[in-house]
């Protein structure tokens, strides 16, 4: 960044920035789904109330996981 140069070459370490106006359509975000969109993720109230269902998830499991080995 010290050294600005108008030439046209590019070093090893150069990197372009090429804005969302720049890509194809088929490249855009509009494209593509939000990550967000496969994932809801639950709001919790408390630390506590996290932990509950953490908690009734896991033995959930393992009452599916004793019950599928019988």
């Amino acid at each position: 960044l010290s050294e600005e140069t108008d030439e046209a070459e590019a070093a090893s370490g150069d990197t372009t920035i090429i804005h969302a106006s720049q890509l194809p359509a088929s490249e855009t975000t509009a494209a593509k789904p939000a990550a967000t969109a496969y994932r809801v993720k639950k709001e919790f109230h408390s630390v506590a109330e996290e932990a509950a269902e953490i908690i009734k998830q896991h033995w959930e499991r393992i009452a599916r996981e004793q019950q599928e080995s019988q």
